[in-house]
Parts: C-alpha cells; sequence; structure tokens
C-alpha cells in the first residue's frame, strides 16, 4: 500500500501536504503555440491516453470515448466555439492563466505535455464539430459499501480477526479483554476518535490509543501503522460502537487549530496535476470522472460522513486490501499524482480528524467493505 512505484516517479519535483514542505505550486506560464501545426490524429491519441493528456477523464469528445467525464465542458464540438488557436493552446499549457481556481491540471507547466504534444490536443479539438451527449443516465448516488455483520463480505474475515486479537494476551498475561470486560465497556469510545490529547498538544487516532495500551498495559510491540493486524484492532473496536454517532469534539484552541489545519490540507492544491481533495469532491461534487460519481465531502454533502466506513476492505477499482481512512488518502494522493505521506503522520491525522468532524452525528459503520449491495 505504500509503494506505488512508476506512479510516484518524478513526484518530488511538486509540493506536497508536509507541513514542512514550504514550496508553492510553479507560477502560471503563458506561452505561444509553436510555429509548426500540431497533428490531429496524435493529439486524439494523446486526448485519450490516460498517462497523458487523460482529457477524457474530465470531458466528452467523440462517441467513441468511452466513459467520458463531466468534471469539465463537453467539447464534442469545440470547433463552434470559435477559441483562437492561441487560446486553446495556452488553455491546454496552462488554464490558471484564464481561471486562477481552475482544477484543470497545468501540463505545460508541469511537464505533463511538451508543447508539441499540446500542439497536436489543439489540432484534435479544432477538428471537433458534433455535439453528443454522454450516453445513459446518471444513476442516483446511494451508499457504495456493505457493512460487516449486516452483509456478508470479507469485511466479516477482518471483525472475526479483529476480535481474536482484542482478545490474545502480552507477556504479561493481560489482553485488551482484560480491562475492557464485555463488549459494552466500550460501547461508544469509538465514536470520540480522533481526539485532541492535551498532552500531546495534538489529535491521537484510535489506532495510536491501542498501540499506546499494548505497550503500556499489555508489553507488546506496537502494530505498524496501516498494518492488517492494527486495522482489525480499530475495525472491531468500532464495531463494539456500531450504529453510535460519531461525536469528535473540538472544544479548545488546540483542537480547532487542528480541524483549521486539517481543512486547509482538504483544500490545498499539491503535485504534478495541482489538485486538491477539494478540487473533485468539493467544485466537482456529484460530476463524472472516467466512469467515477465523485463524492461530496463537505458539511452538506451525501458523503459527508465518508470516515464512518473505515476500515475498509477496498474492492473498487483498485484492490487494496483492509485499509484505514489514511491509507485511502495516501492512495489518493498517489494517483492524483501527489507525493504520498506515510499514514500516522501529522498531516493525515489532522486531515484524518476534519474529515471525521464532518461526519459528527452520523452513525460509525465500520468496519465495511466497498461495493454497492447486491454485486
Amino acid at each position: 500500500m505504500s509503494h506505488h512505484g512508476m506512479m510516484l516517479h518524478g513526484l518530488d519535483d511538486f509540493p506536497t501536504l508536509a507541513y514542512d514542505d514550504r514550496r508553492a505550486p510553479k507560477p502560471p506560464a503563458i506561452v505561444s503555440p509553436p510555429a509548426h501545426p500540431g497533428d490531429a490524429r496524435r493529439g486524439k491519441q494523446l486526448a485519450y491516453a490516460s498517462e497523458k493528456g487523460n482529457c477524457l477523464a474530465c470531458h466528452v469528445l467523440e462517441a467513441d470515448g468511452e466513459q467520458p467525464g463531466s468534471v469539465g465542458p463537453n467539447l464534442s464540438a469545440y470547433a463552434k466555439l470559435g477559441r483562437t488557436e492561441s487560446y486553446t493552446f495556452q488553455q491546454v499549457w496552462d488554464a490558471r492563466v484564464h481561471n486562477a481556481k481552475t482544477s484543470m491540471p497545468p501540463f505545460g507547466t508541469n511537464g505533463i505535455l511538451s508543447a508539441a504534444e499540446v500542439a497536436d490536443i489543439v489540432a484534435y479539438l479544432r477538428t471537433l464539430q458534433r455535439a453528443i451527449e454522454p450516453g445513459g443516465p446518471a444513476p442516483e448516488p446511494g451508499r457504495n459499501f456493505v457493512v460487516a455483520g449486516d452483509d456478508l463480505s470479507l469485511a466479516d474475515f477482518y471483525l472475526d480477526k479483529g476480535k481474536a486479537l482484542f482478545e490474545q494476551s502480552g507477556p504479561n498475561g493481560k489482553s485488551c479483554a482484560s480491562c475492557h470486560t464485555g463488549e459494552r465497556s466500550l460501547r461508544g469510545a469509538a465514536t470520540r476518535y480522533p481526539v485532541y490529547d492535551h498532552a500531546a498538544a495534538r489529535p491521537v487516532t484510535l489506532e495510536e490509543r491501542i498501540n499506546g495500551c499494548r505497550a503500556s498495559r499489555m508489553t507488546l510491540p506496537p502494530l505498524a501503522p496501516g498494518s492488517e493486524a492494527l486495522n482489525a484492532v480499530s475495525g472491531y473496536v468500532k464495531y463494539l460502537s456500531r450504529g453510535m454517532p460519531v461525536h469528535v469534539a473540538a472544544e479548545n484552541d488546540g483542537a480547532r487549530r487542528a480541524l483549521g489545519r486539517g481543512g486547509a490540507l482538504f483544500s490545498k492544491k499539491a503535485g504534478r496535476l495541482n489538485l486538491a481533495c477539494a478540487d473533485c469532491h468539493v467544485s466537482a461534487a456529484g460530476r463524472w470522472l472516467r466512469g467515477q460519481r465523485l463524492t461530496a465531502i463537505q458539511a452538506d454533502g451525501e458523503e459527508r460522513a465518508v470516515a464512518t466506513k473505515y476500515p475498509t476492505h477496498h474492492v473498487g477499482r483498485h484492490e487494496l486490501g483492509f485499509v484505514n481512512l489514511q491509507q485511502r488518502i495516501e492512495h489518493c494522493q498517489a494517483i492524483t499524482q501527489v507525493l504520498p505521506l506515510k499514514p500516522g503522520s501529522r498531516e493525515y491525522t489532522d486531515l484524518e480528524y476534519y474529515l471525521t468532524w464532518l461526519a459528527n452525528g452520523a452513525p460509525l459503520l465500520a468496519p465495511t467493505a466497498d461495493g454497492y449491495r447486491g454485486e
């Protein structure tokens, strides 16, 4: 999960979410088209290629484009809009010149496309004459995961594993269950996490608290952050509070500052594509990105309670295994071309604190497994 191979190559040249990373995104660059005309045939290939222009991810282009997106405008009749070649070249090279708040990556400025490749895409766009609409109505939003204990899935396996680890004794003969006798003894405890810890002067996750108890109460070594074992234990502890409302408090200055930091990270642009979490889950919420509906993760969004389902067995477009919320953030950063941090980092913990605060009042449902009911 922490290794994404070639996906991460070259990403250390761009800003990350690390607090000690003071780099700003490269400034917008105004560039003129090259003298030679572009090749429309090559331009279409680049526009459809996920590792290059990837225009189809956000735009409708032609009828043969599979799973076009709706994050950006429909470009199927772009040639009729009357845009000049220089305008179109600039828009692809670095759209921030036209709109400082754009979610369109600066393809040229950040070295994703060369000037010749941008010219090819411009030539292709200037051939698009026939307006088309994407086929079929978009499905209504709904719950896209199943709940361990309610719907039989692999999440039940991790629930059983977490219970076994909860009852496993350390060298001194003590286990989690030695102090927390009976399932009701921890009823409601998980709904408060991450919780602001005054001694540490920062939020502390449930996984950190479990590891602290392992060391101080059971003389056991800590479980690795993001490991299947630690996720299983935290998933079981959350299960003991199943259905209870999340109540992450931010009732002092330190907690409010941490919450503010998490919210700022959610909106911070970073990486080669110059994207923030909020670009997909606030600005483009409800739209489509190459066949995937972007969920609304905001105070009034239908997915504001996304944190309540973690840890989850992720079986969506990528097989990630049993992951916690911070690992899901790590993966999202890798696929949006931001160099990820490590689960357990201060930054990811502040971000988890913010996302869980958004879920306040919603019932805790973890552990879960991704996938629509009936699939």
